[in-house]
């Protein structure tokens, strides 16, 4: 009887203690992460901060919450989440091929995952069916290429993040661009992915000893339906680097893909290509599926894929534009997560300088997504491990090594942080952090991201 009445009050006590034991854990983890935004020196209103435990939706930290503030990428999380929700992971775009006589019709359905594996594959499918075309037509009227970004980002227009979106288009429309440096004085090695005929590379760069390093440049400038591809720069001796740039006509940039692709297989196109519509009277030769959505919505998380954003966003309403599918996004937010009030949403990718939001409102969402067993799995998953990969893999920190799962953010003036961090002490936590940055660095902001996510540890 003794050991049971210890027993009891031992028991007792453990209940008696736990609240405490628990608040007191809330009260260093406020003061430490406090502490901490004091010592850099951010003023109140330049940054919102939320950590909320996601077994039981306890608020463990947060602060200026509903200050709206601009999560550049970040905002990928809700892109993808409404996504998957409204289409459903295993969701493919199709590429539809039609014949009429000896001409052929190729439709995009707006599949922003094509690139030139899948394009080998497309072409060799289509030598299959027909080995001789006459004209070989191209139809992206599903949603003809456009560069809708904010004119703030116009003067990125030459770089792959802004590239355009059609319903039509492969490699992300964009080209790869490699330079090697050879030995002091001599030319250095440039190669391009894709290679196809209608790129021209004009190599005017040099290998050069020197301190700043690589100063390489890359224009491309279209002439006749093909692309001049002039580099120019230096970069020292043994170096290399990979430069991305846009293709401006993504409709262009298809049909040569496949036309030298399906004349690699052994076909002939007589009078090579040119937009149209397909026929509605035409025979259906095949359709070509893309990945699931769930694939594409790994990589447009991990890797940032504004491209991937902004065409699925085209997805998102019956209208199949950008302004609409923007719309559709903020009529889902304000349907689903209760802190959408006075959201502004002026992009699916982040690439706009008016989109604001609030930590509140990030914690909210990432709630929602892992309330869905549909597409929990998948949406999760699309988050960059950190230390591991995607945009988290330049993060050291062995303590938080493949602990956190998060989607990053930045452009001029901002830095945000938003995902799911394995804590010992709270277990499962959500957080958003964003940040204007003010005087500071984006390092310094990432820095201290790095530490708020230490203190939870």
């Amino acid at each position: 009887m003794k050991l049971i009445s210890l027993r009891l009050t031992l028991f007792q006590v453990w209940i008696c203690c736990t609240p405490f034991f628990a608040l007191a854990q809330t009260q260093n983890l406020d003061q430490e992460i406090t502490g901490l935004l004091s010592k850099y020196g951010l003023k109140e209103q330049s940054y919102s901060l939320r950590f909320v435990k996601s077994q039981n939706s306890q608020v463990l930290f947060e602060k200026n919450s509903a200050n709206k503030i601009n999560p550049a990428s970040s905002i990928k999380v809700l892109t993808s989440l409404v996504a998957l929700d409204q289409l459903g992971p295993s969701h493919r775009f199709i590429t539809t091929a039609y014949k009429k006589g000896n001409d052929v019709c190729i439709l995009g359905g707006g599949d922003p995952s094509m690139v030139q594996e899948q394009m080998w594959l497309l072409s060799e499918k289509l030598w299959g069916h027909l080995p001789k075309i006459n004209t070989l037509f191209l139809d992206d009227s599903l949603f003809p290429a456009s560069r809708d970004y904010a004119k703030d980002f116009s003067g990125d227009s030459h770089r792959a993040f802004t590239a355009p979106v059609g319903a039509l288009s492969i490699n992300h429309n964009s080209v790869s661009v490699y330079v090697e440096g050879q030995a002091h004085g001599q030319k250095p090695v440039v190669r391009i992915s894709p290679s196809l005929p209608s790129f021209i590379v004009s190599n005017q760069s040099h290998s050069k000893t020197s301190s700043r390093g690589k100063n390489i440049h890359a224009d491309i400038i279209e002439k006749n339906q093909q692309w001049e591809i002039k580099v120019s720069g230096s970069i020292q001796p043994n170096q290399s680097f990979t430069l991305y740039r846009s293709i401006d006509k993504p409709l262009q940039y298809f049909g040569s893909m496949l036309s030298h692709y399906y004349q690699l297989h052994g076909g002939k196109i007589a009078q090579g290509f040119s937009p149209g519509l397909c026929d509605p009277q035409s025979e259906k030769l095949f359709e070509f599926r893309s990945k699931p959505l769930s694939l594409i919505v790994h990589g447009m998380n991990k890797y940032s894929s504004n491209f991937y954003a902004e065409t699925l966003a085209h997805h998102l309403s019956k209208a199949l534009s950008r302004e609409s599918g923007i719309e559709a996004l903020a009529q889902w937010a304000q349907k689903h997560i209760p802190e959408s009030s006075e959201m502004v949403l002026q992009s699916a990718s982040g690439l706009s300088r008016g989109t604001r939001v609030s930590a509140a409102f990030m914690t909210d969402v990432l709630a929602y997504a892992q309330s869905q067993f549909s597409i929990s799995p998948e949406w999760v998953s699309s988050l960059s491990i950190y230390g591991e990969d995607g945009t988290l893999r330049r993060f050291k920190d062995p303590l938080l090594r493949s602990k956190v799962r998060a989607k990053s953010g930045s452009l001029q003036d901002v830095v945000s942080l938003v995902g799911i961090i394995d804590s010992p002490k709270h277990g499962e936590v959500n957080f958003a952090m964003l940040f204007m940055q003010g005087k500071k660095a984006t390092w310094e902001i990432q820095q201290l991201e790095e530490l708020i996510l230490r203190a939870m540890m």
